[in-house]
């Protein structure tokens, strides 16, 4: 079995000793079942609820509590408490998991005979998500130290979004779900590659794409990067200055790490485990996904309108477990083709209302005129906003170029 008492008794002596150090085990997020033994659940249970009511606790009120066995004591008293207790509670924590997953994979065996291979992927992969995923809400002590951290001149909870008009009244923060919402045939996933273009400049991104090709999105990034048109690199119509002009584009893409992750019927869970091992190894900032009705949710029996909550739920828990940006793109529904204007509203979003829900910012994309001109003009309208102000602005879209610049 996969646990350490030593190590446990020594976390908890240490604590007992120094009472304020509990707090490290609650920015570790460590809780009850991170101990083995049951008296070492209890007397864990005991300081953090001490802790919370400011009463102090020494190894004798411990004993006055508890009628432990005088052997547990004994072990407990010639502990080494003089030890890093954050790292010794990242060991604990290691332990809880490889027990869990040693259930999980009991369970799975077990469930060899009469579950389709498809089924236990499933059921895997939704267990391992579980044991990942550190929630935010585990722990609910806040401390007020990193609060006024944010105050700091050096800290910053915002990115630029490279748009200089847009950047006026809008910053992408950290810790948000942003969706950009538009009809078939705006341009919005090539507003998310001019997006990509611009955020690159100073922070790592991860763009996944469920509709298109690795290689068509990058065709449309050189265009905008590089003021190309996409019928050339299209029709590979590809002269000395066209291939100097595209190898720069390669140069800076290398050095600046775009990160393409291609997945044309992805579950909801096996996209965020790849997520949180590309963030951690790569300092990730900015995750882009295009688009959002496109992913599957673990329960894929149930109607369109719950599998979306549940995926709009757990990207916006995701982001702010890892403090980054997503912007996932969405369909709008097609009663929003009836208007003369083509103004959109929040209830224009596909499986709306969980949507609007989780979101931090909704902003949509529509033509300010129906028209088929190679350059148009689109309106980037922010409706929903909870950090800022609501606003919109008009961009040309030179469909040729792949390029939104701002009017």
């Amino acid at each position: 079995m996969f646990k350490d008492v030593e190590i446990e008794n020594s976390i908890l002596l240490n604590v007992i000793y120094t009472n304020d150090n509990i707090s490290i085990l609650l920015d570790c997020n460590m809780c009850e079942n991170d101990f083995t033994l049951p008296e070492n659940k209890k007397i864990f249970t005991f300081l953090k609820s001490s802790y919370e009511k400011n009463v102090s606790v020494d190894l004798k009120i411990v004993k006055m509590n508890f009628s432990f066995s005088d052997l547990y004591f004994e072990q407990l008293e010639t502990s080494n408490s003089m030890i890093d207790v954050k790292s010794y509670c990242k060991i604990l924590q290691e332990l809880r998991k490889k027990r869990e997953l040693e259930n999980i994979l009991c369970e799975s065996v077990k469930k060899l005979n009469y579950l389709t291979y498809d089924d236990i992927h499933d059921h895997l992969n939704s267990k391992l998500y579980n044991i990942n995923s550190e929630t935010v809400s585990k722990n609910n002590q806040i401390n007020f130290r990193n609060y006024l951290d944010r105050f700091n001149k050096n800290y910053d909870n915002f990115l630029l979004t490279g748009f200089k008009k847009v950047d006026i009244n809008f910053k992408f923060k950290l810790g948000s779900l942003n969706i950009i919402g538009a009809r078939p045939g705006v341009g919005k996933t090539t507003f998310a590659i001019n997006l990509l273009k611009n955020m690159l400049v100073q922070n790592k991104c991860i763009f996944i794409s469920l509709e298109m090709n690795a290689f068509d999105i990058i065709d449309r990034f050189v265009c905008c990067s590089e003021d190309l048109k996409l019928s050339t690199i299209v029709n590979k119509k590809l002269d000395n200055f066209v291939m100097t002009k595209i190898n720069q584009c390669f140069c800076n893409l290398i050095e600046k790490k775009l990160f393409l992750i291609e997945c044309f019927s992805e579950n909801i869970d096996l996209l965020i485990l790849k997520i949180k091992k590309e963030v951690k190894e790569q300092q990730i900032k900015v995750i882009f996904i295009d688009y959002l009705q496109l992913l599957i949710a673990k329960n894929n029996k149930e109607i369109r309108y719950l599998q979306l909550a549940e995926i709009t739920r757990k990207l916006k828990i995701l982001a702010l477990e890892l403090n980054i940006v997503i912007i996932a793109l969405s369909q709008v529904n097609r009663k929003s083709d009836e208007r003369s204007n083509n103004k959109l509203f929040l209830s224009d979003l596909r499986e709306s209302g969980s949507i609007e829900q989780d979101a931090d910012t909704v902003m949509f994309l529509y033509n300010k005129k129906n028209d088929y001109d190679e350059n148009k003009i689109v309106v980037l309208d922010v409706v929903k906003n909870r950090n800022g102000v609501l606003f919109s602005t008009d961009f040309v879209f030179k469909t040729d170029k792949c390029q939104f610049i701002e009017m």
